[in-house]
């Protein structure tokens, strides 16, 4: 039997409770068993009373599992291909071109390629802020088994077509992105923009540029060094530097060019993969008229040189140390013996030769020297006819090639014809 106070079991005839002693009655087995249960159950609630710390650790838990979560979503959304075409079309509008080169896709790996060599062509392209308008990102769509993703927007702009390759009456565009290797904050695919709609950055590998000897080259904002010097190219080439640029974009770049006599030219080149290779071509326009001027007065004096030499009968080795001395001078020496053998079989001597006027019609690179120089000369002699006593002063003119190298000033190295009396 169970005492109706404490609820402890006692042996059946019990007058009093051996647990409180509290006087004894017997109940109905029925209400006994319920009054049990009641107990067991009160007890059950007072032993699983939860305290204060574990109410704490629930709710540091709980917040703990939404921040994580909330975390999770947002860095979800700022790593998907819809977030990088946004930012990167908006880079766009602001003319953040630092924001750009950290979106665009370029797996080179050529100095040529550098992010200043991005940014520079990047302001080409992008010449004023809010080209594109307002805009709109459309849908997603994903190929290659989810390594590529097509990401589609509309711009308020698409038809005034402020970027060159935007084709007009386009509903919408698309913007092309890569999944590359490695994750974004470990759990989230890295993608790259692979824009060929808007900013188109091709490359063109094995890049040539040519030269004449001992000029300086710099592409972009990087130096062309020694070692680009393509040997297999040089070695059929005496006159000219062969260099080979691993990889370049093909956009326009500037490139400046510093040849040996100190002339310093600026060029804009765009490679393409149709023309793999650039050669220097220089014109009159390249010079500074105090370099044109340099050039004339070498041109007259040299011609003066020639022409006084062969009227004096000298032979070519007497005037020869004029000329340039790190080339040869057969042809020069050609030239110069087949005027010295017509004049000396004429019927009739020159004299008093003089040189009236002169200028520079053309300067060019040549294949063979440094620079060509086309010069118009005006020229007074007195001729007289070897069988009589009488004589006439005369004027004539000419267009004649100069082709000079440069051995610490402007050396004469050929000409192409000679003034004829």
């Amino acid at each position: 039997m169970f005492c109706g106070e404490c609820g402890a079991k006692n042996e059946k005839g019990s007058l009093f409770c051996e647990e409180c002693g509290a006087k004894l009655r017997e109940v109905p087995k029925k209400e006994e068993k319920k009054e049990s249960k009641k107990k067991a159950t009160s007890k059950k609630k007072s032993t699983i009373k939860m305290t204060k710390k574990k109410k704490i650790l629930i709710v540091v838990v709980a917040v703990a599992v939404i921040g994580l979560f909330i975390g999770y979503k947002t860095l979800e959304k700022k790593t998907s291909p819809e977030t990088l075409v946004k930012n990167y079309l908006t880079a766009i509008n602001n003319q953040d071109y630092n924001t750009l080169y950290e979106l665009i896709k370029s797996d080179a790996d050529s100095p040529f390629i550098s992010k200043e060599a991005y940014i520079e062509a990047l302001k080409k392209m992008i010449t004023e802020k809010n080209m594109l308008g307002t805009i709109s990102i459309g849908t997603t769509t994903y190929e290659n088994a989810g390594l590529n993703a097509s990401v589609s927007f509309n711009s308020s702009e698409i038809e005034t077509n402020k970027i060159s390759s935007i084709l007009t009456g386009e509903d919408s565009l698309s913007i092309k992105l890569t999944k590359s290797k490695g994750k974004q904050y470990l759990f989230f695919d890295n993608w790259t923009i692979d824009d060929d709609t808007l900013l188109s950055f091709d490359t063109v590998k094995n890049y040539y540029i040519v030269v004449p000897q001992n000029t300086k080259v710099t592409y972009g904002t990087v130096s062309v060094a020694d070692k680009y010097v393509d040997e297999s190219k040089n070695s059929d080439d005496d006159n000219n530097t062969y260099y080979k640029l691993p990889e370049v974009l093909k956009t326009e770049t500037e490139v400046k060019f510093e040849l040996p006599d100190g002339l310093k030219v600026t060029k804009e080149i765009t490679p393409s993969s149709y023309s793999t290779t650039y050669k220097l071509s220089l014109s009159k326009s390249d010079f500074t008229e105090k370099q044109q001027d340099t050039l004339l007065e070498q041109a007259k004096k040299d011609y003066e040189t020639l022409m006084t030499g062969l009227l004096a009968k000298k032979e070519f080795q007497e005037i020869k140390g004029n000329f340039a001395t790190k080339v040869g001078l057969d042809e020069l020496e050609e030239e110069y013996n087949d005027m010295l053998e017509d004049l000396s079989e004429s019927s009739y001597t020159i004299s008093n030769y003089k040189i009236s006027n002169a200028r520079i019609n053309s300067i060019s690179n040549g294949n063979e020297y440094l620079y060509a120089v086309r010069v118009y000369i005006s020229y007074t002699y007195d001729r007289q006819y070897k069988d009589s006593s009488s004589s006439s002063s005369r004027n004539r003119s000419g267009t004649y090639s100069l082709y000079y190298t440069y051995e610490d000033g402007y050396k004469l190295a050929n000409v192409s014809g000679l003034q004829t009396f």
